[in-house]
């Protein structure tokens, strides 16, 4: 198994390692305040890197007013005037403070937290013969930090759909090598790759 695959597979284990708690006990919809949820997003990192879409899932837990949250997500950027694509793991710990009334059927909530960035180059710039040249990245694991503004909208007594908004703050650091046929190998180059943009986020959660 490659390791977008693993990294796929980590996000259906999370899922799955939550959902029992999600499920355990009724609670009356008021007090409905912790949710697993599912979503997709668009992200638009700087350069080198072209906009891409991503997916994850998201527990959170409800202490009082403040909703602690962890989540799990994946990436594919292409870079761009590069061949290949580069997929990013983004595990993500923080915590959202609700803005809105309690009496607004609307959620509104601000927050933050870090991030724990992995990234992996899956493809490599091959050029047409008669010149072969091969391009690979070996990327290092940093940590960013993002701020999120969110929307939630409950649909009946479990579910809620929810919207958000989410500036990521994460550069890594990481080493690219040209090697050319029939040339003996190059010295790596350093280079970063920004993920520093907003991200927009449209999902559902299931609220136990």
């Amino acid at each position: 198994m490659n390791r977008f695959g693993c990294r796929v597979l980590c996000l259906l284990v999370f899922a799955a390692v939550l959902a029992p708690a999600a499920v355990a006990e009724e609670a009356p919809p008021k007090t409905k305040r912790n949710s697993i949820g599912v979503g997709a997003f668009f992200h638009s990192p700087g350069d080198p890197l072209d906009d891409g879409a991503g997916f994850g899932v998201q527990y959170t837990r409800s202490l009082t007013r403040l909703l602690l949250r962890a989540e799990l997500a994946s990436v594919s950027l292409d870079e761009d005037g590069q061949a290949g694509d580069f997929d990013f793991l983004l595990l993500s710990v923080g915590a959202l403070w609700p803005v809105s009334p309690d009496s607004w059927r609307v959620r509104l909530a601000v927050g933050g937290g870090i991030d724990y960035v992995d990234g992996d180059a899956s493809g490599e710039t091959v050029e047409p013969p008669p010149i072969d040249i091969r391009n690979t990245v070996e990327i290092d694991t940093e940590v960013g930090f993002h701020a999120d503004f969110e929307a939630a909208l409950p649909i009946g007594s479990a579910w809620e759909l929810y919207g958000r908004v989410r500036y990521l703050a994460a550069t890594l650091d990481a080493e690219r090598r040209f090697i050319v046929s029939g040339v003996p190998g190059s010295s790596p180059v350093d280079v970063e790759l920004e993920l520093d943009g907003p991200q927009l986020t449209i999902g559902a959660a299931f609220r136990f």
